[in-house]
């Protein structure tokens, strides 16, 4: 076999190995993207959340001061706040939350005092509490408003 027989028949192998590399190394990459796309996502997920992590801290009115007082309290979760995702999966619960009142009346942090076991109907009590809760806010002795807290119960029930 001649040098120029021998070039002939490793061209086309050399350019199978070539194109089995770039395949290896595109698809490494997509592995790679993908982690990465999956990992940012959760990642947002978890920045995103409206559950303050903690139990809720204990703000007792002050004597001679008033206590916080909600607007419209019945009105804050309703069934468009249900979740999307627990609605497909058939998913119920009852989850207990408490909050922290600021000196303004806008609820600043949720916590979930007893999770309903779906992490996606706490989520969504905590999120509709704090984006839908107002308040008159708490005020002490000499009239200054003053943080405060306060908790409800909800129970997520699947639409008839």
């Amino acid at each position: 076999m001649s040098q120029k027989d021998g070039d002939t028949l490793l061209a086309p192998l050399g350019l199978i190995f070539i194109g089995i590399g770039i395949a290896f190394v595109l698809e490494r990459a997509w592995a790679g993207f993908r982690d990465m796309e999956s990992s940012a996502r959760w990642t947002e997920r978890q920045q995103e959340s409206a559950i303050t992590p903690g139990k809720p801290p204990v703000l007792p009115t002050p004597p001679g001061g008033t206590p916080a007082s909600p607007a419209d309290a019945a009105l804050w979760i309703s069934n468009d706040d249900y979740p999307e995702e627990a609605l497909e999966n058939d998913w119920q619960g009852r989850v207990s939350i408490g909050w922290v009142i600021g000196p303004h009346g806008k609820v600043e942090d949720c916590y979930v005092v007893e999770s309903s076991g779906h992490s996606v109907l706490d989520e969504a009590a905590c999120r509709a509490i704090k984006r839908k809760g107002h308040y008159e806010p708490a005020h002490d002795v000499n009239g200054l408003a003053i943080r405060a807290t306060d908790r409800r119960r909800v129970i997520w029930r699947l639409p008839d």
